[in-house]
C-alpha cells in the first residue's frame, strides 16, 4: 500500500511492540515511519562514560526523544584486572577491556552529572526512570548487586527540575547509607518502588524516603532482618498515599498495625508479601485492621510467617480469596485455624 508518510506515522502510533515490528518489515517507507515509536517501551543507558555520551547523541533525534516515556539506567561494577588467555583474539579483547576500564577510572562526577542532565532535558515526555544493575540481565543474576552510584548520579542530575518524571523504580540493592549526599526534594515523583532496600542506618533510610512527599504508590522489598517498620517508615506520613506494599518484612503486629492505621483513611490497597511477624499473630493483626472499617483493600500473597510453624499461612489463590472474604465481612470467622 502506498500512502503518505504522515498517514503511515499515524498508523504506527497505535501499534503495540509486536505489531510495530511487523509493520516495519513491510517496506523501507514503513520502517522509517515506525522507527520513532520504538522507544515507547523505553530506552536503556549503561552507566559508563561511553553510554552517557551515546544516549545524548541518540536523543538528538527529536522523533525518538519525544516518544520516550521510560528510561532505564543500568549500573555495572567492572573488575580492574582479568586473567589473560594465550590466544591472539583473547589478547585483543583484554586490550579493549583494559582501555574501557581506564576510561571508567578517568570519569569525573561533574561531567557525568551534566551528561545525564542534558539527556533528561531532551526527554519532554519521560515519565518513568528505572535504575538497575547489569547483573540483573545475566543468566544467574546476583541479588546483592548495588546500585547506589547510579542512584547518586540520578539524584545529582535531576536537581528537582523534571516534574514530568512521576515514577522511580530501583531494581537492585539500595543502601541509603551509601549515598554521598541526601536525596533531593522530589515532589513530582508519585510512585516509588525499591526492590531491595538494605537498612544500615534507619535515619538515613528515612531521610531518603522523605525526599518523596507526594507519593501515591509505595512498594518496598526489605533486604535482611531487623526492626524495619519503625526505623524506615515509622513517623512518616504521605497525605496522598493510596497503595502501600511491603515484601520480605520482619515486624511485630503492633508495628504493622500502626503504619496501616496512620494511613488507612486514604489507602485503597495495603499488601504484604513473604512477611514475618515477630510479635503477636496474623489473626490478631487482620482482626484489628478489619475493626477499623477502612475502605481500602487489604491482601497478602506468597507466605505469612508466624512465630511458630503452625502459625505460618501459605497464601495460595484459595487462601487469598478466604482472607479477602474475612476482611470484607466482620461476621466471618478467621479462616486459617486457631
Amino acid at each position: 500500500m502506498n500512502a503518505p508518510q504522515e498517514i503511515l506515522c499515524q498508523i504506527a502510533s497505535y501499534l503495540d511492540m509486536e505489531d510495530l515490528g511487523n509493520f516495519r518489515l513491510i517496506s523501507p517507507e514503513y520502517e522509517i515511519a515506525g522507527t520513532p515509536f520504538i522507544p515507547r517501551n523505553g530506552l536503556l543507558v549503561l552507566n559508563t562514560a561511553a553510554g552517557l555520551q551515546q544516549i545524548r547523541e541518540l536523543l538528538q533525534c527529536k522523533s525518538i526523544a519525544v516518544n520516550t516515556k521510560q528510561l532505564t539506567i543500568c549500573h555495572g561494577d567492572w573488575p580492574s584486572r582479568l586473567q589473560g588467555l594465550r590466544t591472539t583474539r583473547a589478547n585483543e579483547a583484554f586490550a579493549s577491556y583494559s582501555a574501557f576500564t581506564a576510561e571508567e577510572r578517568g570519569r569525573r562526577v561533574r561531567k557525568d552529572v551534566e551528561a545525564l542532565f542534558q539527556a533528561l532535558s531532551l526527554l519532554p515526555n519521560l515519565r518513568t526512570v528505572t535504575i538497575a544493575h547489569v547483573k540483573g540481565w545475566a543468566l544467574h543474576p546476583s541479588r546483592n548487586a548495588r546500585v547506589a552510584p547510579a542512584v547518586q548520579l540520578f539524584f545529582q542530575a535531576i536537581r528537582s527540575e523534571f516534574p514530568n518524571i512521576t515514577s522511580l523504580v530501583i531494581r537492585r540493592t539500595l543502601n541509603p547509607a551509601k549515598l554521598s549526599q541526601a536525596a533531593l526534594h522530589l515532589p513530582g515523583v508519585q510512585s516509588l518502588c525499591v526492590k531491595s532496600l538494605q537498612v544500615q542506618d534507619g535515619a538515613l533510610a528515612q531521610k531518603f524516603l522523605q525526599a518523596f512527599p507526594n507519593l501515591v504508590d509505595l512498594s518496598i522489598t526489605f533486604k535482611g532482618w531487623g526492626s524495619t517498620i519503625p526505623d524506615v517508615v515509622g513517623g512518616l506520613f504521605w497525605p496522598c498515599l493510596r497503595r502501600l506494599r511491603f515484601d520480605e518484612l520482619w515486624a511485630s503486629e503492633e508495628q504493622i498495625f500502626s503504619i496501616f492505621k496512620h494511613h488507612c483513611d486514604g489507602l485503597e490497597s495495603f499488601s504484604l508479601g513473604s512477611a514475618m511477624i515477630t510479635q503477636g499473630s496474623w489473626r490478631s493483626l487482620f482482626t484489628r485492621i478489619q475493626s477499623l472499617g477502612a475502605r481500602g483493600r487489604v491482601n497478602a500473597d506468597r507466605e505469612l510467617f508466624g512465630r511458630r510453624s503452625q502459625d505460618t499461612v501459605n497464601m495460595n489463590p484459595d487462601a487469598i480469596a478466604r482472607l479477602a472474604r474475612f476482611m470484607q465481612d466482620s461476621e466471618q470467622p478467621w479462616p486459617f485455624g486457631e
